[in-house]
């Protein structure tokens, strides 16, 4: 795929993301790309009663550390040019936020300034209801969670030499005529996964992920000793980790860039045709912009069930995801009876029942 194809499905995901969204907040976000935000993230969810709502994320953090070399010496035109660009970013937040301030049925805003440090907060419901909001000791602080709210946080570190951490949170709930009602299920989605690697001849591999509750625990325990993460995630109560996962994996050779970014068009264009649809009976999370990434784990795709009686036990999670590695870019397609972890080298983990673990043949991690 040539670079300006991928430039027209960035263009088309963005808009279909940003149809709902008030201009000033589209006029921010575009904004801020053009001034390099290196975090944005976009995210879709909803299903099993819940409203579908869009949730972005951008980082704003800024830490002149890390533009020093082993030294602590870094050339001033580098610094001060990231601190212009950080200045830029803030005011663009600011000023928009000032104005939709005028807008919001609710607001709060605290600022404290002192021996040059900085702290800046917003809050804003921006729709007519008030569904929930909370409200925290430190300065009476309110955040809003309604179908339309934003929340902006601009503080030092404690450690004051490290820079700043800030995000700025935005939501908003989507009609649900936007949504299709005809059925897509994860089982149709799956099937059109299978027939899409199947028409370019990329045959399956099968792996089985398992873990009982006693290694678990063991396990979430070494980590505090050790720091040794085997697994790229772990989740579910303490009180249930058990879990077995049956993973079906794709993969294109490493020296065809192209055929895995067309592929990759395809199957994230799967992934969003299932949340384009009502879904009744299960809770999904799709994450638009999502690439083939190390070591990070950020699933493309999460479909989530649990029986009536909501035991942790007979939860079910699909989940797909992407990497790339030494032996090529992988597709992930992951169903979980129970509590899901993935291992940290899932592309090669043939079989893995309590941290015995047998890899695919010849792709054996050197690491």
């Amino acid at each position: 795929m040539n670079k300006f194809a991928s430039f027209l499905i960035l263009i088309s995901v963005c808009v279909a993301a940003n149809a709902q969204v008030r201009p000033e907040m589209n006029r921010l976000f575009d904004e801020l790309k053009g001034i390099g935000i290196e975090y944005f993230e976009i995210i879709k969810y909803g299903g099993d009663g819940s409203p579908n709502q869009l949730h972005y994320s951008i980082g704003l953090d800024y830490r002149p550390k890390q533009y020093r070399d082993a030294s602590g010496s870094a050339s001033d035109s580098l610094l001060q040019q990231n601190r212009s660009l950080q200045e830029q970013r803030l005011a663009a937040v600011r000023r928009t936020l000032d104005e939709l301030q005028a807008e919001a049925s609710e607001s709060y805003h605290y600022e404290y300034h002192h021996g040059g440090q900085d702290t800046i907060i917003y809050s804003m419901n921006l729709s007519s209801n008030d569904d929930w909001v909370s409200t925290s000791g430190e300065h009476n602080q309110r955040k809003f969670h309604t179908d339309e709210c934003l929340y902006f946080s601009y503080r030092p570190y404690r450690q004051k030499a490290m820079g700043y951490a800030g995000f700025l949170e935005y939501q908003i709930t989507l009609p649900q005529d936007s949504f299709d009602v005809t059925p897509y299920t994860e089982e149709m989605l799956t099937a059109d996964i299978d027939s899409l690697f199947k028409l370019h001849r990329i045959k399956p591999r099968k792996a089985l992920w398992q873990h009982d509750q006693e290694y678990s625990k063991a396990y979430l325990e070494s980590i505090k000793h050790t720091g040794d993460y085997k697994y790229i995630r772990g989740g579910g109560s303490i009180d249930h980790l058990a879990g077995i996962t049956n993973a079906t994996i794709y993969t294109v050779p490493l020296d065809k860039a192209q055929q895995a970014q067309q592929l990759l068009a395809a199957f994230d264009s799967l992934a969003q045709q299932y949340a384009k649809h009502l879904h009744s009976e299960a809770h999904y999370t799709y994450r638009y912009n999502t690439t083939f990434k190390e070591p990070i784990w950020t699933p493309l795709l999460t479909i989530t069930s649990v029986d009536v009686q909501l035991k942790p036990s007979r939860m079910y999670t699909c989940e797909l995801d992407l990497k790339r590695d030494e032996f090529g870019y992988h597709f992930l397609v992951a169903q979980t009876q129970g509590t899901s972890w993935l291992p940290r080298h899932w592309p090669s983990t043939k079989r893995e029942i309590n941290g015995q673990r047998t890899y695919f043949k010849g792709m054996k991690p050197k690491s």
